[in-house]
C-alpha cells in the first residue's frame, strides 16, 4: 500500500474514532486538533468521497474566507477556500471550496 494511501485511511480512521457521543478528555483534545488544521499541517480532504484524491491530501498553506463576486442582481458571497499544496513543485497548489480538511496527527501529542 502507498505510504500516501496508508496515512489517508489513518487519518481518516482516527478521525471516525473520535466521534463518540461522551469523549474522554484525551479523545476531545485529539478531536480538537484534527478538526482544525491550521497552516502548516499535512491535512486529508474528508468530503469529496473519491477513493484517494492526490490533491487533497498534503500540506495546508492557508485556510481563508474570500468574497466572490456573481452579477450585479445576484450580488456577491463569501466561501471558505483552502489551499493545500500537494507537491514539491511551487505551483503544486490546490485551491478547495465547499469541503473540509482534517488534520493528521504527525507527532505524539502529551496530554
Amino acid at each position: 500500500m502507498p505510504r500516501r494511501k496508508m496515512m489517508v485511511a489513518m487519518t481518516k480512521n482516527l478521525h471516525r474514532a473520535c466521534l463518540v457521543g461522551d469523549p474522554s478528555p484525551i479523545v476531545a483534545k485529539m478531536y480538537e486538533k484534527i478538526s482544525n488544521p491550521k497552516p502548516g499541517d499535512l491535512v486529508v480532504e474528508i468530503t469529496s468521497h473519491h477513493e484517494v484524491e492526490y490533491r487533497g491530501f498534503g500540506i495546508l498553506i492557508e485556510r481563508r474566507v474570500e468574497e466572490t463576486f456573481i452579477s450585479v442582481d445576484e450580488g456577491q458571497y463569501s466561501e471558505t477556500v483552502w489551499y493545500v499544496q500537494y507537491g514539491p513543485k511551487k505551483n503544486d497548489v490546490v485551491r478547495w471550496t465547499n469541503c473540509m480538511f482534517i488534520a493528521a496527527l504527525t507527532e505524539v501529542e502529551r496530554y
